[in-house]
């Protein structure tokens, strides 16, 4: 360690300028990372709606209807004319209408008046249109230049595309304020205007390298691009602060600035190794999800942390002894309290506060399995955005309805026409177009038009494009799922069913799956992290259980105010919240414990109230402003909600660890001791009855 050290110091000026580089051609990189919007690839290969649209677009030209358009004071000739137009357009691949299931030449009051209400009434008329993904955003600028009349869009590629052009100018937005607030908390928080600057930098060029690497993995989910950075800043921040810190300590104690870096490396890596290792499991459990956002942001944010730590361990003394005297020049005086009072006030209320623990704790354990949730992308959009104002004038005209396709082996017409019978007897179908439905079971085939033929019959399978009526997720859209697939399976062996819906149900059943592998996976790694760096077996058991109190109190709180919440951030925030604040609770127990050697468990106590507070407070201040801020001003809706869920719960984590713990520990110092496996052991003070 101490040759890797002297290494380093001795050639830090070519460290910093390789550092500078290293993140100048990063963020070069970082520019060609494509980023995906669409929550529906990363559904696994295996799941039912996947092989589905796959199988669709082996046999079919046209794709599922993702998109549904309104225009409105429009005529039946307009509206045929407007189809026209819509097809032209480059990234729209198919659009169905009326036309496309009734004969238009007929009278609308002739024809089946749910079905022409399902397309066109009070004057409106609404297409189902399946976007092309990849040309969404400049397919849907198009449309709306193709007539004067008032245009509403919504749906899957409409709310993603929408997604797309306002997430990156708000990340741009969120990254500036984050910055200006946590400079300021540094400015707060310690003993050298010149620190502030050295820890931006530092965590600044670890982001840069972080996102620059993500060219590696060929594209990042929304998730990843838009929360990674701050998530790095904010979780990360306090590895810097700590070795700094021994840094000082040691410059003040008379020794040079090499010598004192080094020991403050070698001192110091155990420690904040251990913090981060926590922090890396948190993460790394997001890798075991099947659905692959999880394992998106998982393999980011380990990256980042790894990344980190290297730059806190290389580029942070080169540059800190390169330029320890201005820090030293520009040294002020504490702008915070010693918390002597705060010590005193957490004393007398220590064991109040474990009492409090377990009412909120316990409670709210099975209160946040109580939470109802969106799965899929059909609420991303909040109120006040046009998409949302764009939906919901389009559902109080036409109503909730989407479109789902159904692929059947080809051949006899005599059972579709079966299957068709008993599927438009369901309540939720407004309308099927097939081939049966639109020829009927006797016609023969030479006798249909050509490019209808071929939007219906593939090479081995014929579909039915049903038209439902419910939302694009919820009971009923998955009891509607379910029930189709009853029916379905009635007369064939074989079938597939795509769209939003179908995907949405998969995705209800996968990240379902994945929440209990996931926090499972994430308490043992952790809780094995904390035996082996604090040996002890007892303590590890209370540290966890303080910080899953906090997330079973966080999570429980859309359920008391009956708020639906993304059931994909519910699932991240427990990773999180874990793996980044589990370190306070860490810091605070070993203050106690290092202490605990040389005097009784009350004035151990004081102590690591006295010198944890303030490290803790600026850590977890950052991370809950930078979450305070994801979720005011991101519109995206599961960005918000992770913000808000990550604010809240380092709060509530904050509240557990600095007013609660200290309960725990006297209660339990005897028998924290006790089951230490330390060489040490018998130095502690006998005084468990003080």
């Amino acid at each position: 360690m101490d040759a890797f050290i002297e290494k380093i110091l001795k050639h830090r000026r070519i460290i910093i300028v390789f550092y500078v580089v290293l993140a100048l051609m990063s963020a070069i990189l970082s520019t060609f990372v494509a980023v995906n919007y669409n929550i529906n690839d990363y559904l696994p290969e295996s799941a039912a709606s996947t092989i589905a649209l796959e199988t669709m677009e082996n046999e079919f030209d046209s794709d599922v209807p993702n998109a549904r358009i309104m225009v409105e004071d429009i005529s039946i000739p307009e509206a045929l004319e407007f189809k026209e137009q819509l097809l032209s357009v480059d990234g729209v691949n198919s659009v169905t209408w009326l036309d496309d299931s009734q004969d238009i030449t007929v009278p609308l009051e002739m024809m089946d008046s749910s079905i022409v209400e399902t397309y066109y009434q009070d004057n409106s008329t609404l297409y189902s249109v399946a976007l092309d993904t990849d040309k969404a955003i400049t397919a849907i600028d198009e449309i709306k230049t193709l007539t004067t009349k008032k245009i509403s869009l919504t749906g899957d590629a409409v709310s993603t595309a929408a997604a797309t052009e306002a997430t990156e100018p708000e990340v741009k937005k969120i990254a500036i304020i984050a910055v200006i607030v946590v400079f300021v908390i540094l400015f707060l928080t310690t003993t050298s205007w010149a620190d502030p600057i050295i820890f931006m930098l530092t965590i600044g060029i670890a982001v840069l390298i972080n996102r620059g690497t993500n060219i590696l993995l060929g594209e990042i989910s929304f998730v990843s691009n838009a929360a990674g950075s701050i998530l790095q800043l904010a979780v990360s921040m306090d590895y810097s602060i700590f070795l700094m810190d021994r840094f000082a300590t040691y410059r003040k104690s008379g020794d040079d600035s090499v010598l004192a870096m080094t020991k403050a490396v070698k001192n110091s890596f155990s420690s904040i190794s251990a913090s981060a290792l926590t922090t890396i499991i948190g993460f790394a459990a997001l890798l075991l999800m099947k659905f692959k956002l999880g394992v998106d942001l998982g393999l980011v944010m380990t990256k980042s942390i790894i990344i980190t730590i290297i730059v806190v361990f290389t580029f942070l003394p080169a540059v800190s002894v390169q330029f320890y005297k201005v820090i030293e020049k520009f040294e002020h005086r504490s702008f915070m309290p010693t918390f002597k009072y705060f010590s005193k006030f957490v004393l007398k209320i220590r064991y109040v506060m474990v009492v409090i623990f377990f009412v909120l704790a316990i409670p709210c354990y099975f209160i946040q399995n109580q939470n109802t949730f969106y799965y899929g992308s059909s609420h991303i959009l909040t109120n006040g955005t046009e998409y949302y104002e764009d939906t919901t004038k389009i559902e109080s005209i036409f109503g909730k309805s989407n479109q789902m396709v159904l692929m059947v082996p080809k051949g006899s017409t005599a059972i579709e026409g079966q299957l068709s019978d008993e599927l438009n007897q369901l309540d939720y179908v407004k309308d099927i177009i097939s081939y049966v439905d639109s020829a009927g079971v006797s016609v023969p085939k030479e006798y249909l038009d050509e490019s209808l033929l071929d939007q219906l019959d593939g090479e081995n399978y014929t579909r039915f494009v049903l038209t439902i009526d419910s939302d694009y997720e919820g009971d009923q859209a998955f009891d509607n799922v379910q029930e189709i697939k009853q029916i379905t399976s009635e007369y064939y062996e074989e079938y597939h069913l795509a769209g939003t819906v179908p995907s949405t149900y998969d995705m209800k059943n996968v990240t379902t799956a994945d929440m209990k592998l996931v926090n499972a996976v994430a308490i043992i790694a952790v809780f094995i992290i904390i035996v082996l760096t604090t040996k002890t077996i007892l303590l590890p058991a209370v540290l966890v259980l303080v910080i899953e109190g906090a997330i079973w109190v966080n999570l429980s709180l859309p359920a008391l105010t009956n708020e639906p919440i993304f059931y994909i951030s519910y699932l991240i925030i427990s990773s999180i919240q874990l793996g980044a604040t589990v370190d306070y609770a860490i810091a605070f127990s070993n203050r106690y414990l290092n202490t605990r050697k040389k005097r009784s468990k009350i004035s151990a106590l004081d102590h690591a109230i006295r010198y944890s507070t303030l490290p803790i407070l600026t850590s977890g201040s950052i991370l809950t402003i930078v979450g305070f801020i994801l979720g005011k001003i991101s519109t995206h809706g599961i960005l918000a909600e992770l913000g808000i869920l990550l604010y809240r719960g380092t709060l509530f984590s904050l509240m557990f660890v600095l007013l609660a713990l200290p309960g725990f520990l006297t209660l339990f110092d005897r028998w924290i001791l006790k089951f230490r496996f330390s060489k040490n052991r018998k130095e502690v003070i006998n005084d468990e009855n003080k």
